[in-house]
């Protein structure tokens, strides 16, 4: 199932014999594969003495599986079960939304603009694809026609990021993406 970044946050995340585990606050991923690598869950208060992770509300990494999602994010694993699937969060992961907001550059220096969303594989748990939201100044370097709320454009792959710091700079020049966007 294909789906936005956002569609797991806020989720409640809930063990086979009831235990609340805590809620989704974001993913990590490495940026070779764009896999992820873990879902970051926000402890609550009554596990977390049960999984020996330190005060309640500690930020804890639950490694991707085929989940039961509806309204909450079902796991087939009891509490203790679930041990063996969770580690402290880690801190050299990229946060999937420390990239919401970055700027996107081509390769020839164009400010493409923003990301705005990340496509999300959730049978793969990969990250497909991102919208951006056009920099004003790429509307003509693009051909896009500028309209008063801004346009996004989808359409670039996660795996022609050819770096990514504090911004991500592709492995596309301006025509490539002309040549491969869609305009929503």
């Amino acid at each position: 199932m294909m789906a936005e970044n956002d569609y797991l946050i806020g989720k409640d995340v809930i063990t086979k014999d009831a235990y609340k585990l805590g809620e989704i606050q974001d993913y990590s991923c490495e940026t070779v594969s764009w896999s992820i690598m873990g879902l970051r869950v926000k402890s609550g208060n009554n596990v977390a003495p049960l999984l020996n992770i330190g005060s309640g509300k500690s930020m804890i990494l639950l490694q991707p599986d085929d989940f039961t999602i509806n309204d909450v994010v079902l796991l087939d694993d009891t509490i203790e079960e679930v041990r063996s699937k969770i580690t402290a969060d880690r801190s050299d992961y990229l946060s999937i939304n420390s990239m919401i907001g970055m700027s996107v550059y081509a390769s020839d220096g164009l400010l493409v603009g923003t990301i705005d969303s990340i496509e999300v594989d959730y049978s793969k748990w990969k990250l497909i694809s991102m919208q951006v939201k056009l920099d004003k100044a790429a509307h003509q370097a693009l051909g896009v026609k500028k309209i008063l709320f801004g346009k996004k454009i989808s359409g670039i792959l996660m795996s022609q990021i050819d770096g990514i710091r504090d911004s991500v700079i592709l492995s596309l020049d301006t025509d490539s993406i002309r040549g491969q966007m869609i305009i929503l």
